[in-house]
């Protein structure tokens, strides 16, 4: 790539059949998502609302913006290029129009867009984070229930249940065990990896995860009515195998931490190496 990546902020907009709105700048032809690059001095939402208000002539919901994740992808417009993106899950207050440089605005479905060009944020990351965590059946009712992607990490919150104490009120080992796959699955989920679709061999023959190896270190407990993060992070992807760093958090504290390798298998339960489209969403490209 050359140079620096651009970074943008860009909005998630529905409609309440589920819809998604997506924009055409003057001078491309890929649609994408609105927004764009901040100004010296504004935050995130700030410059998200500046330009939905110059471009689409609605004003954004103040209470209704919820970070989705941050993603890096090719840049539309720049080629050699990459956008890091923040982007936002925003309701607006009146009917957006295409207006300024933006020559063409269109609401799709996002399980099903059409034959049109898209932009590589939007195809790659917009579009498999909504058909993982917020599909149109349920009208992105539960937008986090598979967590969040946040700088290149993903966050799944976890409330402690009785079912996960021990005799002593504290936290029972093996439940944080099963916190961690939580947070695994969840996270191929964002990136749209899933586990049925290894299973039919929708990446060649049927692939599945199994995990290989796994240390954790059990630092403090947690305990009932406790609300945890589980934070997964990619690391080293070599032939059939992926490490995985993995941290349960109470707020600031540490409360366990993991590494996980986990192996790529077909039905057999024979390695095989990762196919390039999924290392390539593991890895961030």
């Amino acid at each position: 790539m050359n140079g620096p990546p651009v970074e943008i902020v860009v909005a998630i907009i529905r409609d309440g059949e589920g819809r998604m709105l997506l924009v055409r700048k003057r001078g491309t032809s890929a649609f994408m998502q609105p927004g764009g690059k901040g100004e010296p001095g504004e935050d995130d939402i700030a410059a998200l609302a500046r330009e939905i208000r110059e471009e689409l002539g609605c004003e954004v919901i103040a209470d209704s913006v919820v970070l989705a994740g941050v993603f890096r992808a090719p840049a539309a417009n720049e080629r050699g290029r990459e956008v890091v993106a923040q982007v936002y899950r925003v309701d607006l207050e009146g009917a957006p129009t295409a207006q300024a440089e933006i020559v063409e605005a269109m609401w799709i479905d996002p399980a099903a867009p059409g034959a049109i060009e898209l932009a590589p944020l939007t195809r790659d990351h917009v579009l498999p984070l909504l058909a993982q965590s917020s599909p149109v059946a349920d009208g992105g009712k539960w937008p986090d229930l598979a967590g969040r992607l946040v700088d290149g990490e993903h966050i799944l919150p976890v409330r402690i249940y009785f079912e996960d104490t021990d005799f002593s009120g504290v936290v029972y080992h093996g439940s944080y065990v099963r916190f961690l796959e939580r947070g695994r699955t969840d996270f191929l989920r964002l990136l749209g990896i899933g586990h049925d679709a290894l299973d039919k061999g929708e990446h060649g023959e049927p692939l599945a995860f199994a995990v290989r190896r796994m240390t954790l270190d059990f630092l403090k407990p947690a305990r009932i009515d406790d609300l945890v993060e589980v934070v997964t992070k990619p690391g080293e992807m070599t032939g059939a195998r992926a490490v995985l760093a993995q941290t349960i958090r109470r707020g600031a504290e540490t409360l366990v931490t993991a590494e996980v390798t986990v192996a790529m298998i077909n039905a057999n339960g024979q390695p095989r190496r990762w196919p390039e489209t999924i290392r390539n969403k593991i890895s961030g490209r």
